[in-house]
């Protein structure tokens, strides 16, 4: 099972790393970050890099209101 299939759909990720300070993020729009911008060579598999991004703090879950 995917990593990021445990979470809800509705789920919403925020960064304050450059050059996406700010800004809030779905899972879809997560994997575009990974896509465009992420070293595959490092990160060969978008669950591994996320795992990594959100262990590390570059990604956090933003609160519901």
């Amino acid at each position: 099972m995917e990593f990021m299939q445990l979470w809800d759909a509705g789920e919403r990720f925020i960064t304050y790393e450059e050059p996406y300070n700010g800004r809030v993020f779905t899972k879809a729009e997560l994997q575009q970050v990974y896509s465009a911008d992420v070293d595959k060579s490092e990160y060969p598999e978008f669950d591994v890099w996320i795992y990594d991004m959100l262990k590390s703090g570059v990604f956090v879950r933003k609160e519901k209101l």
